[in-house]
């Protein structure tokens, strides 16, 4: 992404707090950051000289910037630091040691409450917290209100009499009371569902379970229960565990957000268009979204709506089928929120949602502009509704895949890309190291078949003079006669155009380095680029595990 086009972004960039990626072409993370002022952060990167060199070479590689808006500038750090720790970005310096703490119940028989940077997976995580002020006080509530142990494994397993927690009423000594010992996981379930917000209905229970105590006369049993009622309502934790999924539609286009939000805090966010759409389709692809989106995620039990649609309890069926097993019930519930903090989570997810839809407006009208601009200075007549960009990759001959990259009007046709794996034996030169016998025979399986309404009106390929030269014989001998452009490295390092002028003579076209026409083939190249080396690993991945030997038996 060159300066031009973050000027551009800039355009549609919110001036709101949130959380920007920088993206390769490859569609790998290279920087993430947060932001007070989405608009006002971005801004910076497009005065490159004024960067520092780390970030002036990160600026060259970035084809995109991805933004999730947040409520606060604290939730925008929140979400900054569980990307960095997830995607591990090469450009970042801070957060990646997590500098946030977290209050957990470990994975033990009796679970020990405790804080830790550092959380194995199998804990359960009951906050994130910036500083230590309100972890103490959480953990102190959690242990007077359910006492829970604080001690460490070794200490528990060797105790022969209660610790002095035990008798400042901060434990039960599980260690050593067989009574603590057979309450302590029905303890340890109220404490996760305290923490996670359900406090309403657990106000209600014990309410009625301390009564019927007092009724059978336990009053010592009952004044426990009455102990943790009184330390409940002061350290309340209301907070939302679940997913947002909010849509809107414009102009022929749908957009779906999604929101991950854990212990309050949004954990990520995704946003998928659905192009040349009636609002009709809306249950269509909202059971399509649902379908493919949580294949092997498990949903939360709770999923936010901004709208109720009509196959809510097919949806439920389907995912309680999918993930409900005997010693793991599944529950689902749809709910569409109009007041209160869960009202205030999908009004957000909502609003990323038409911000995302107007900056996908923006750059649709942008590749528009860029394709008539483009196809008007090469003198394509009449207007191309296809393009086809070829490109080829391997790794020292290994490996070696030739791609075909499909982009319209409306932009990539991603359903549409194919992708050609080439050996030595099908080359002239048997060498899949010779991009022209590559190009070559892409061309002949490409267009190996008659002729189709689905052939494109424009080649462009990567690549100089002899892959121009290969492409053109190979449609000579098939009869068909296209519009060719290739785009190739010159003799400064500056990208040129290679082209046939009306006298059908081949002309370089040396195009400054901000003209737009040549951003618009740079940014085919690009695509082409990254899913020929896509596709490349894959086929070297599985080539690798599939000689990979296996174990003899002993």
């Amino acid at each position: 992404m060159t300066q031009e086009t973050l000027i551009q972004a800039l355009k549609t960039m919110p001036h709101a707090p949130g959380v920007y990626r920088m993206v390769d072409a490859s569609g790998q993370d290279l920087y993430i950051g947060k932001a007070k002022n989405l608009a006002k952060r971005i801004s910076h990167y497009t005065q490159v000289a004024r960067l520092p060199q780390r970030l002036q070479r990160m600026v060259k590689k970035v084809s995109e910037v991805k933004i999730v808006v947040t409520e606060t500038e604290l939730e925008a750090l929140l979400l900054e630091a569980s990307l960095i720790q997830q995607a591990q970005p090469p450009y970042n310096i801070l957060l990646k040691g997590q500098p946030f703490s977290y209050l957990i119940l470990t994975d033990h028989a009796f679970p020990r409450l405790m804080q830790h940077r550092f959380p194995p997976s199998n804990a359960h995580r009951l906050g994130i917290f910036l500083s230590q002020a309100p972890l103490r006080a959480l953990m102190e509530c959690l242990q007077r209100a359910f006492l829970l142990r604080t001690c460490s494994d070794f200490v528990f397993s060797h105790r022969s009499r209660p610790c002095l927690q035990f008798h400042l009423g901060r434990c039960s000594a599980p260690c050593v009371k067989q009574e603590a010992r057979e309450s302590y996981p029905e303890v340890v379930e109220q404490a996760l569902r305290f923490a996670h917000g359900s406090t309403t209905k657990l106000h209600q229970e014990l309410t009625q379970q301390m009564k019927k105590l007092s009724q059978d006369q336990l009053y010592l049993q009952a004044r426990v229960i009455r102990d943790r009622l009184l330390a409940l309502p002061h350290h309340t934790m209301r907070v939302f565990h679940g997913d947002a999924i909010a849509w809107v539609y414009q102009n022929g286009t749908h957009c779906i957000q999604w929101m991950g939000f854990r212990q309050g805090h949004t954990i990520g966010a995704e946003v998928f268009f659905f192009p040349n759409t009636s609002p009709k389709e809306i249950t269509e692809l909202l059971y399509g979204f649902f379908c493919h989106f949580y294949e092997k995620i498990q949903p939360p039990s709770i999923l936010l709506l901004n709208h109720p649609f009509q196959d809510e309890e097919d949806i439920k069926t389907l995912l309680r089928h999918r993930f409900a097993s005997k010693t793991h019930p599944f529950s689902l519930h749809f709910i569409v929120p109009k007041r209160g903090e869960k009202a205030k989570k999908i009004r957000l997810a909502e609003d990323n949602a038409k911000e995302a839809l107007k900056r996908h407006f923006a750059s649709s009208h942008e590749h528009i502009a860029s394709w008539q601009a483009a196809c008007t200075y090469l003198g394509f007549s009449p207007m191309p509704q296809r393009i086809e960009i070829i490109d080829n990759s391997h790794h020292q001959g290994d490996s070696a895949v030739s791609v075909i990259v499909v982009v319209s009007q409306e932009g990539f046709l991603k359903q549409a890309y194919r992708t050609f794996s080439m050996s030595p034996q099908e080359l002239d030169s048997h060498d899949s190291r010779d991009d022209y016998a590559m190009m070559r025979r892409v061309i002949q399986r490409r267009f190996g078949k008659k002729k189709s309404d689905l052939y494109p009106d424009v080649l462009v390929i990567d690549g100089g003079k002899g892959q121009f030269s290969s492409v053109q014989s190979a449609l000579k001998e098939r009869g068909i006669s296209l519009d060719v452009v290739a785009i190739a490295k010159g003799e400064r390092g500056a990208d040129h155009l290679y082209h046939l002028d009306a006298s059908h003579t081949l002309k370089a076209l040396e195009l400054p380095h901000h003209h737009p026409v040549l951003h618009f083939f740079q940014r085919l190249r690009d695509e082409a680029h990254r899913f020929a080396i896509h596709t490349h690993r894959q086929k070297k991945r599985r080539r690798m595990v599939a000689s990979k030997p296996k174990k003899q038996p002993t």
